[in-house]
């Protein structure tokens, strides 16, 4: 026994020492890679919330009121510049709407003074493009560009001025026109303390703290006002060439960690400081635990070795047989042995564990099937607005023309299609049903379109005797009229329903335009890719085809086939289903 202790200290020493140096390198990684995940989510944060206030000043800077009334302007036309003003105003304190956090917009016209603004007067004599804040720009280009921060100092009243604000400013042009004529400039302030929000959660220890700085190396957002010496500012610059990275420096004799990344959207320097100290602690720590640990294991090796080994062999042995039983799958084993207090405590927290993973397993299995129905539903429910704004254009064309009758007709259409779609709450539906359905979508459609398609149904079953999902037919006819019928051609969709392999097939066929091979075989890659986002010319097949295999499996589904000037050809395979 004292060979073997002395034998089992050394390894003991050995695999203290090594394993200190694994969990040192370890948990440095560790607090490494945190600090980068966290600077990545709060970069992530900062990117989504100026992405969003970047679509909006673009949508903004596009509006037609806001560019009909530049034009007005330009043109010396008074006569609807007081109805222009009127839209700018609303069309401005409705982007504000849209985002709570954008604290004023001013439309900035080409001699630098203001045209229109969302909040309080501007200083007419205030010329915006002296200001070394306002960024340049190429008037071919509708750049969005971030200031950095800036005084509003150009409000007439002292009230509005307070507070530093960062701001957006993008080119107003007509992008419907050759030219790309510049009318004005937008300006889109933001409150810079709602940056505080988006880094709300992210810590970086007890004294870390987060710097974000501009592309002209000023401070946009610091926390805690901590003063830096110029020293350690010009060590910060210095290394922050890169988009990402991480380095050391030196402060006030302390030495700090410090992580940065470059915002996709504003080009600004998300910067994280975390002293060395508060990384190291934890080091020390496991130092002295390991070193008092190994002391303790030592002293128990040597006392108890001998005493205990026999007593603890066959309840180890029993117990290893059975977790190799659970090894196994078999969950239902009871680990529970108190012939020592140490194997009690063991048995009973292994039997607690695996309690939970049973419970774990049953949970993960219960969410699946939920999130499984929920996308489902998601996908059944999706209406599109596209078709019911034409088809009220339609009855609003009718309505000039006091074709009441039609409207008569039309209304009724619409209200049997919203009623099929969203009233019927049942997810399976007979195909009697779906027809039905389909043929009030066709009917509205040969208002629009002035009868110059044909559509015929051949079923070769009793439509009331089987069932299917509700939905998926009009997408698919909706894809062929818009699609694929040619002007030039009296259309013809023609939709045949039979039995095979002890399946329901829903074949639609037209004879349109069709498609190349080239462009068949993209449509077919992208129906049956779920990583592939919705594109507007093929989203009804793809939803149709991810609802079917949602709903049966791998095995059902939507077929493609089609050819060019000859037409395409859809098909829906479901499993038969009675009703």
């Amino acid at each position: 026994m004292l060979c073997f202790s002395v034998i089992f200290i050394l390894v003991l020493c050995i695999i203290g020492v090594i394993g200190y140096s694994f969990f040192s390198k370890v948990l440095t990684n560790e607090i490494l890679s945190n600090t980068e995940k966290i600077i990545d989510q709060t970069s992530s944060n900062i990117d989504l919330y100026f992405g969003q206030i970047k679509n909006l000043t673009q949508i903004t800077a596009s509006n037609y009121n806001i560019i009909n009334a530049l034009k007005e302007d330009e043109n010396g036309q008074d006569s609807n510049l007081l109805f222009y003003n009127r839209r700018i105003s609303d069309v401005l304190q409705q982007t504000k709407k849209f985002n709570l956090r954008i604290k004023d917009l001013i439309i900035i016209r080409r001699d630098g003074t203001c045209y229109n603004y969302s909040n309080s007067c501007v200083k007419e004599d205030y010329n915006f493009f002296e200001q070394d804040w306002f960024p340049k720009f190429d008037d071919k280009f509708a750049k969005v560009c971030f200031t950095g921060i800036h005084q509003q100092d150009y409000y007439v009243l002292d009230t509005n001025c307070e507070g530093s604000v960062a701001s957006t400013v993008i080119p107003i042009m007509d992008y419907m026109d050759i030219s790309r004529q510049f009318f004005a400039m937008l300006l889109c302030n933001l409150n810079i303390n709602d940056v505080k929000e988006l880094t709300k959660g992210a810590e970086l220890g007890k004294t870390g703290f987060f710097l974000i700085i501009d592309k002209n190396n000023e401070l946009v957002y610091n926390p805690t006002y901590y003063v830096f010496d110029e020293d350690f500012k010009e060590n910060i610059l210095t290394n922050l060439n890169s988009d990402s990275g991480q380095f050391i420096s030196k402060h006030n004799k302390n030495h700090v960690l410090i992580v940065h990344k470059t915002s996709k959207i504003t080009g600004w320097k998300i910067i994280s400081i975390i002293p060395m100290k508060e990384i190291l602690n934890p080091l020390n720590n496991i130092k002295s635990f390991t070193f008092i640990l190994i002391i303790i294991c030592v002293i128990i090796v040597i006392i108890v070795s001998i005493l205990i080994s026999r007593r603890i062999t066959k309840p180890i042995s029993l117990l290893i047989d059975k977790m190799v039983d659970i090894g196994r799958g078999d969950f239902d084993i009871k680990l529970y042995d108190d012939s020592t207090i140490e194997m009690e405590m063991l048995s009973s927290n292994i039997d607690i564990m695996i309690e939970r993973i049973n419970r774990l397993n049953r949970d993960i299995y219960s969410y699946k099937m939920k999130s499984k129905e929920a996308e489902i539903k998601a996908l059944q429910s999706q209406i599109n607005p596209h078709f019911l704004y034409n088809t009220l254009q339609s009855v609003k064309a009718l309505a000039l023309f006091k074709k009441t009758n039609d409207i008569s007709k039309i209304v009724t259409l619409i209200g049997n299609m919203l009623r099929y779609a969203i009233y019927n709450s049942d997810e399976l539906v007979n195909i009697s049903s779906e027809i039905k359905h389909l043929s009030d979508y066709i009917k509205i459609q040969n208002y629009r379109y002035s009868n110059k398609f044909e559509y015929e149904v051949l079923a070769e079953i009793k439509l009331d005797q089987y069932k299917t999902l509700k939905l998926i037919l009009q997408p698919i006819v909706e894809n062929s009229i818009i699609h694929g019928l040619q002007e030039n051609i009296k259309g013809l969709i023609t939709i045949n329903i039979f039995l095979h392999d002890n399946n329901v097939h829903l074949r639609i066929d037209d004879n349109g335009k069709g498609m190349s091979s080239e462009e068949l075989q993209r449509i077919r890659s992208y129906i049956n890719d779920t990583s592939q986002k919705d594109k507007s010319n093929s989203i009804g097949l793809k939803n149709v085809n991810e609802r079917i295999k949602l709903k049966y499996g791998e095995l059902y589904g939507v077929e493609i086939d089609s050819k060019l000037d000859i037409g395409t050809r859809v098909t829906i395979i479901i499993p038969q289903i009675n009703s």
